[in-house]
């Protein structure tokens, strides 16, 4: 028996090993061939949508959104007088207002010579008398440094004639009431304690 060098592989084992590895490949080659594996899906990242600036309708005209102003839309001004011509004319006269008017104080008198003659001091309709649990001073002047000569109830519902601001501060509003039906002036209150809204002033 033949036997090889020292060191070289003898045939009869490298053919095999040859044959063994090619075979491998080829099964590997035949066994994927033809085979087309789908590409992995790309990840969808969802985000929401932004509210749209345009409502699209069927018509050419979009809305849009936010305020919509039109040209043809009339601004009304609301004003705290009143528009009526009958109660415009009751101002025309100041002085003829006033004069029916009984005044049983001095220096009540005083100041109803004083306010009752101009046009700006006019008014009229009815205050509501607006304190927390008791009557409401009635004073004899424009100011709470004038003495009370009467008192209005909580709640009541008072005829003015005049209005005046106070004679101290300059500013704020006071009214002159009176009783309509006996024709007579009662005195000043403070419109800081009273509901306004049913008082009509001059244009």
């Amino acid at each position: 028996m033949r036997r090889n060098k020292r060191g070289v592989f003898p045939i009869r084992i490298i053919i095999p090993l040859v044959f063994l590895i090619v075979g491998v490949g080829v099964a590997y080659a035949l066994l994927s061939w033809g085979r087309n594996p789908e590409p992995r899906p790309e990840p969808v990242i969802i985000r929401p949508d932004p509210l749209p600036s345009v409502i699209d309708q069927e018509f050419d005209d979009p809305i849009r959104v936010g305020p919509i102003v039109s040209e043809d839309v009339s601004i009304i001004t609301v004003e705290p007088i009143s528009s009526s011509p009958a109660a415009a004319d009751q101002f025309s006269n100041p002085a003829g207002r006033v004069a029916g008017y009984k005044v049983n104080s001095a220096a009540l008198k005083k100041t109803v010579d004083k306010y009752g003659k101009e046009r700006v001091n006019q008014c009229g309709g009815e205050i509501t008398v607006r304190t927390d649990n008791t009557a409401l001073n009635v004073r004899s002047g424009p100011s709470t440094s004038n003495p009370v000569v009467a008192k209005a109830a909580k709640d009541s519902k008072q005829s003015v004639l005049l209005w005046a601001p106070d004679e101290k501060t300059k500013s704020g509003r006071w009214f002159l009431l009176v009783d309509a039906q006996k024709k007579t002036v009662k005195g000043w209150v403070s419109g800081e304690y009273c509901d306004a809204a049913g008082v009509v002033f001059p244009q």
